[in-house]
């Protein structure tokens, strides 16, 4: 302190930092898990035959591979059936990839065999067809993954308090605070890549390269769009290096295009024994599957400051005056890193054994043979138009400045009345940077001049887990520090292994890439009165409480960007009255009621609320199909009314037992939907043009003359975008109890032990939107996301002269993390994005953390601080009614020792 005690400082900093390791096995649950979906043998519907032969529509085919003996002519009667029904595929090579299933597994597993699909005018020629009749909806494991997992993180903290007190009757308070938050995690993953993709293509059919291999075109740089260098001499396109000679890389010419061939995913996937299960694959054994391995790193910097000034003033014993402003920045940078090797079509034809699936035991995972050795660098290659590099950064800026002005004026002793005004402003602003061509052209190793062995490394798998027998526990994975100095894919220039620039302008290769940087404002206004009052006789014991109301503006100002890049304005307000009463009882001096009831109000993410389109796909045949994802301006803010009642007993010093009812009314929360409609029932027909603009000519390639037909006719559109939703209801009882254990001997450390707990259970529906059409919402109920119905709290601990210590013990019910699996418009069978209306929960958990300090002197002090003594892991399961596994994590026991610091 300074100047006799009327100023003071106060400054502390605070650093910690940690590495962690978390093993797990996953699978991401969702249209991807049923076998039909996104896996469809591509045709030509135009020059397809058997339209007007086959009544009710042609059978088509999606999913794995067509059973042994299938015919390569399915152009001709009987065989509309044939490998691509209506097709006859005369590229023997690909024929031969897209047959080889057991027909018992297949007919198992893959049955119906495809969609059935009906021209709507066969007679013109048309290119558009509709499906009338199911695929196959077993669920199978779409990309099962093990994943290792490396984090480290540190932080750095500084606090510093100044006050000021000039008089008795004035105080002012400067708070500051600094952090700088820095977080590192690399995910190393190895999953069976091929059962998650479709790349079979109609000009496969008859051996045509063109649409073959992924291309890019180069374009000239403005103002709305990027700059792109597509190839160099090391790094040529992917039709130059499989199908030119000359080049040196495949002496076989034309014959490369079983290099395409090996890129199909499910399709060339051939069953050949299965299990099923209540609508579930329990036990796949398959041949030709494509792997991955990758490693996906994102690491970040968060720089937080925040500076406050508060001035207290009493002009009179009554009446007080506090005024606070307040400023605070935070800004976020964060970049992400991305390579993988591949191994394709792994089985008996290339000298190794059948990837085996096995989940028939149950228990946390299933069983996984791999069917070769993942740990031999060997096995792994980085595969020209198939393995990935990506580079993106991410920045976030955010601006919170706030003031308050409150009065208080004490009419007598037992009323006292307030009034205040709140104003603040929430800037938020982000934009995305990422590489403008698609992230699979680039170099192979052998352009590079290097081995699998100089780009990879060797990762163990497996800690805390208990790990089915025969499955691998180390894996080979890229190093991410070996691409960055041999390729410099990271480098943000152009070298001769390729362009790495980075832009946050419109680029083929995501048109949601201007759409990503966007701002956000949010302007609130908030005007308060309360009157305080206690001592109230009632019954002849006393009551204390509060009645208010606030009054509250809101108003949001938005920019956003189209595809193309240009500018979308979007502005919303709203207002609010919200009331609060809160009521103390007496019943003796330590026994208390409490109750509370108040209408309340929590802002949306502005994150939802930005204008921009950040995705669009549109097919270039059929009605259906086309995906859009924008945000949502108008979205309303949480909006609840809540009611609480308790009773308290204070039995002793320091101890307490109470138990609280509580109900919360959600009238209004943001859920995140996909609608289903047309085209004019999303966009204006201003946004309508500038999206047929776009695909005629806004960007290389993007001309396309069924898909702006597509537009033109208003056909089908599924939109994901965040709207307001009917909200729900959360009920439940709270009781705790606390009390120091003073009936020690001083011998085992007298009154220094006590004890915290706390059990509560909740009860609660939420209202879902599933599926929104312009006609009106598809409505389910089901448990609030995240809400366990039962959780109970407990800890002992010890507080000495010298040291202290606790242990801690946490459990949670199982509780839903997912409703529904997936959002869509169509039918589970029927098209491409089906609504699975699902749940996904996750399982219970109790947890045992334990804490101790030991005092060395005034000055220092020892930690010890374990965590996860019981080893708990995270298991998750999707599918009520066949339930599969879809997270199995753990970080394993962790131990932390430490000194502090006082002076």
């Amino acid at each position: 302190t300074f100047l006799g005690g009327h100023l003071g400082v106060l400054v502390s900093v605070a650093y910690n930092s940690r590495n962690q390791y978390i093993d797990s096995y996953g699978r991401q649950p969702g249209q991807s898990d049923f076998t039909y979906r996104g896996s469809d043998f591509k045709w030509d519907t135009k020059t397809a035959k058997g339209f007007d032969n086959v009544p009710g529509g042609l059978l088509g085919r999606n999913g794995f591979a067509a059973p042994t003996g299938s015919v390569c002519n399915g152009a001709v009667a009987p065989y509309y059936t044939g490998v691509v029904p209506g097709m006859n595929v005369t590229y023997a090579p690909y024929c031969a990839a897209l047959t080889g299933s057991d027909p018992a597994a297949y007919a198992l597993v893959n049955s119906p065999q495809g969609w059935v699909t009906t021209d709507t005018n066969p007679k013109a020629g048309s290119t558009t067809s509709t499906v009338t009749g199911p695929g196959s909806t077993v669920l199978i494991p779409a990309l099962p993954t093990l994943n290792h997992q490396q984090l480290y993180q540190s932080r750095i903290g500084i606090t510093s308090s100044v006050q000021w007190q000039p008089n008795d009757d004035t105080l002012f308070t400067l708070d500051g605070l600094f952090s700088s938050t820095y977080q590192d995690s690399t995910n190393y993953q190895i999953s069976p890549i091929g059962l998650n993709r479709n790349n079979t293509q109609t000009g496969l059919i008859t051996g045509s390269v063109s649409g073959s291999f992924t291309d890019c075109t180069p374009q000239t740089g403005s103002a709305t769009q990027a700059d792109i260098v597509c190839y160099s001499p090391q790094n040529l396109s992917p039709e130059a290096y499989y199908t030119d000679p000359a080049y040196g890389y495949n002496p076989n010419g034309s014959d490369a295009l079983k290099a395409a061939v090996s890129f199909v995913g499910r399709p060339a996937t051939k069953l050949i024994d299965a299990k099923v299960a209540n609508g579930a694959a329990t036990y796949l054994k398959l041949d030709n599957v494509d792997f991955r391995s990758g490693a996906d790193q994102a690491y970040y910097t968060t720089q937080f400051e925040q500076l406050s000034l508060t001035g207290t003033h009493s002009f009179t014993d009554r009446f007080k005056t506090e005024t606070t402003v307040g400023w605070s920045h935070s800004y976020n940078h964060q970049t992400g890193l991305l390579a993988e090797v591949n191994k394709m079509d792994s089985g008996t034809a290339s000298g190794n054994g059948y990837f085996v699936y096995d989940a028939t035991a149950g228990g946390d995972m299933p069983a996984m043979d791999f069917g070769f050795n993942v740990a031999d660098p060997t096995n792994w290659n980085f595969v020209k138009n198939f393995s990935a590099l990506r580079h993106y950064e991410y920045y976030t800026d955010n601006k919170y400045r706030t003031l308050m002005a409150d009065v208080s004026y004490e009419a007598t002793d037992q009323l006292t009345f307030r009034a205040g005004f709140t104003a603040r402003i929430f800037d938020f602003n982000t934009s995305y940077y990422q590489r403008a061509m698609k992230d699979v052209i680039n170099p192979s190793f052998l352009e590079e001049g290097v081995t699998t062995a100089d780009m990879t490394q060797i990762v163990n798998w497996g800690k805390g887990l208990s790990v089915p027998s025969g499955m691998p526990t180390s894996f080979v994975a890229p190093n991410l520090l070996k691409y960055e100095q041999v390729i410099g894919f990271n480098c943000n220039c152009q070298n001769a292994y390729g362009d790495w620039r980075l832009t946050n302008l419109f680029n083929p290769a995501s048109t949601g890439t201007a759409g990503q940087t966007y701002a956000v404002s949010e302007h609130s206004k908030a005007y308060y009165a309360q009157i305080d009052f206690q001592d109230v006789n009632i019954f002849g014991n006393p009551l204390r409480g509060n009645l208010g109301a606030r009054f509250v503006t809101t108003e949001v100002s938005a920019l956003g960007h189209a595809l193309q890049g240009a500018v979308v304005p979007a502005h919303h307000s709203y207002n609010d009255f919200l009331p609060s009463l809160n009521l103390v009882y007496s019943l003796t001096d330590d026994m208390l009621l409490r109750a509370a009831a108040a209408k309340v109000i929590a802002r949306p993410s502005l994150q939802l609320m930005a204008p921009s389109i950040t995705a669009m796909k549109i097919p270039t045949s059929g009605t259906t199909g086309a995906t859009m994802a924008v945000g949502n301006t108008d979205l309303a803010p949480f909006r609840a009314n809540t009611v609480d009642l308790g009773w308290e007993w204070y039995f002793d010093k320091g101890a307490v037992i109470a138990v609280t009812g509580f109900a919360k009314w959600v009238t209004s929360n943001p859920q995140i939907v996909v609608s289903s409609g047309k085209f004019s029932d999303f966009l204006t027909p201003d946004q309508i043009t500038a999206i047929e603009s776009f695909y005629q000519g806004g960007a290389p390639g993007s001309t396309n003359a069924n898909t702006l037909a597509y537009i033109q006719n208003d056909y089908g559109l599924a939109v994901t975008q965040a709207l307001n939703g009917p909200g729900g209801v959360l009920e439940g009882v709270e009781v705790i109890y606390q009390q120091h254990l003073d009936f020690i001997p001083p011998v085992l450390g007298g009154d220094g032990f006590g004890v915290n707990a706390n059990y509560t259970h909740i009860k609660s529906i939420q209202h879902y939107i599933i599926n929104s059409t312009s006609k009106g919402n598809t409505m389910a109920d089901g448990p609030w996301n995240g809400a366990s119905p039962d959780a109970f709290n407990f800890t002992l601990y010890y507080d000495g002269p010298n040291w202290s210590g606790r242990v801690s013990s946490a459990y949670r019910s199982s509780y839903l993390y997912l409703y529904p699996v997936a959002g869509g418009s169509d039918v589970v069978g029927y098209g491409n994005s089906p609504l699975v209306n699902d749940f996904g929960y996750s399982k219970n958990t109790l947890n045992v953390d334990a804490s101790f300090s030991y005092d060395i002197n005034e000055n220092m002090e020892f930690t010890l601080d374990a965590l996860n003594l019981t080893n708990q892991p995270d298991r998750r399961w999707a599918y009520v009614n066949s339930p599969q596994v879809t997270n199995y994590a753990s970080t394993g026991r962790e131990i932390y020792a430490g000194f502090r610091l006082k002076y």
